[in-house]
């Protein structure tokens, strides 16, 4: 056993307790965390660090009570997939399912805001072409997804850093906007070796075209206008009649 100024560590075969200074017990295994509070009085909060459960996307939770509770036990776990009761897709390309349970509905109605911190792999972000700016926390509530309002805080080595608030607890979804397609320009080489864009050779040509048009056009224009200098023809008949 590990003992610090701030928590102490247990370590058991299949789980590592912490306790905190407050008597809340936190137990985690890789993908799941139980949390134990003794009470929350009310008006108050309880803040719980998870940051290193293993496959867990949450590092942080703050639980905020209007009326106080007792004997609270709250479950965070990652879920495989999207849970079946739920039919409705999220938008956009989903990074992870949590879910929080609670021991009772008392804590339910004694919730009135949940600060929820977590992270998103760098390396997911970049392999998915996911757009680090539009990552969202989303709450399966009144049988639909609600987008909550998220904020990127910073970020580690590894991970983008985000942090929202939920006015409850249930089924969350971590989710993030594809990045916006870039269309470049295929290159072409030209005689001299010199390299330029498809778009721009084809604008080039079409100028040129213009210049060929308009010189055709003023030609045909000074043809008519020197013909009509000139005046009309005599006939033969006319012309042997003044001779």
């Amino acid at each position: 056993t590990t003992t610090t100024t701030t928590t102490a560590t247990t370590t058991t075969s299949s789980a590592v307790i912490k306790t905190t200074p407050a008597g809340v017990k936190i137990a985690t295994a890789k993908g799941n965390v139980v949390i134990t509070i003794p009470s929350i009085a009310a008006g108050k909060s309880s803040l719980i660090p998870i940051d290193k459960t293993e496959d867990v996307a949450f590092t942080e939770v703050t639980i905020f009570v209007a009326n106080a509770v007792k004997n609270i036990q709250v479950t965070i776990a990652k879920l495989d997939n999207r849970p079946a009761s739920i039919t409705q897709e999220v938008s956009g390309k989903v990074y992870n399912y949590i879910q929080i349970d609670k021991n009772n509905t008392s804590v339910d109605a004694a919730v009135n805001q949940t600060n929820i911190k977590f992270k998103v792999a760098k390396s997911w972000l970049t392999t998915n072409n996911v757009d680090g700016a539009t990552v969202a926390l989303y709450r399966y509530s009144d049988s639909q997804w609600n987008k909550l309002n998220t904020t990127k805080t910073g970020e580690d080595t590894d991970n983008l850093l985000y942090e929202t608030i939920s006015p409850g607890l249930s089924v969350f979804a971590i989710s993030g906007e594809l990045k916006a397609a870039v269309i470049t320009p295929a290159n072409v080489t030209t005689s001299g070796n010199q390299t330029v864009g498809i778009l721009p050779g084809i604008l080039a040509n079409s100028s040129l075209i213009f210049i060929v048009i308009g010189v055709a056009a003023a030609g045909v224009i000074v043809y008519f206008v020197m013909k009509n200098k000139k005046g009309p023809v005599p006939n033969k008949r006319n012309w042997t009649d003044l001779k």
